[in-house]
């Protein structure tokens, strides 16, 4: 007999623990409790892939860093190297800056911005759903549509190409989440994906943002992959169950 529908349940449990922790300070626990349970989470299984793609020495982007998971588990892998992580929402930037100071990672530089194709402001919301701030779906407020319910933030909005500690600094892997927002942030990071030819993990919804990033990406000459088991296949469009997209350089092996 089904057990019904979890979510209720979680919510439920999500938002007792809001309440008795405090919201920061759960942010900041399920933070270190994810750190330590990912390996074991079936549906991060590409993600961790991908961190292990990359050379010891690499200088990584992480875009769209939430409460510092991935930020974490990018800096180990990377130890030789630096991760840069961008994170808006000022909620989910002080989980993220308590969590990489909890584990004492040094070659991380954190920057409390949105990414975009243009310098300013942005609209950003954390939805709450039955009284519980999803921090994990924060995004931004396209112009001119609707929001869901939540808290709404206005951010300031850079463009990659005109970030000055970013210039002349060889940049291997990117690792992008930013809820449908992605093209906009490889549109104003082009110049920077041309001469560096980085490995990009991204993950990609059903909307119209996905066709315009892997164009995007096509048209640069990368090979749009997804991973089947514990391999790198090409990705066929309506062939494949997946979100989870790599986006491999002209000349990187597939293996």
């Amino acid at each position: 007999m089904s057990g019904g529908d979890p979510q209720p349940v979680k919510r439920k449990l999500q938002h007792m623990l809001q309440r008795a922790l405090g919201f920061d300070r759960y942010l900041y626990l399920f933070a270190r409790y994810k750190v330590r349970t990912l390996h074991r989470d079936i549906f991060e299984a590409d993600v961790l892939h991908f961190a292990r793609m990359l050379p010891r020495d690499a200088m990584v982007l992480d875009i769209g860093a939430n409460i510092g998971v991935m930020t974490v588990h990018l800096a180990r892998q990377v130890s030789s190297g630096h991760v840069h992580s961008f994170e808006p929402m000022p909620e989910n930037y002080a989980a993220l800056e308590r969590v990489v100071r909890h584990y004492g990672l040094s070659n991380v530089t954190l920057h409390q911005m949105a990414l975009g194709d243009a310098d300013g402001d942005l609209e950003m919301v954390m939805p709450v759903m039955g009284s519980v701030r999803m921090q994990g779906l924060s995004r931004v407020v396209p112009a001119g549509g609707d929001a869901p319910d939540g808290q709404h933030r206005k951010v300031p909005e850079r463009r990659l190409d005109d970030l000055d500690f970013l210039s002349g600094v060889p940049v291997a892997g990117i690792k992008i989440d930013v809820e449908d927002f992605e093209q906009y942030v490889f549109l104003g990071g082009r110049k920077l994906i041309e001469r560096w030819r980085p490995l990009v993990y991204t993950e990609l919804g059903q909307g119209d943002n996905r066709p315009a990033c892997l164009e995007f990406f096509e048209d640069l000459d990368y090979s749009v992959c997804v991973l089947e088991g514990d391999r790198l296949v090409s990705h066929v469009e309506g062939a494949h169950q997946k979100h989870n997209f790599f986006m491999l350089p002209p000349g990187h092996d597939l293996g």
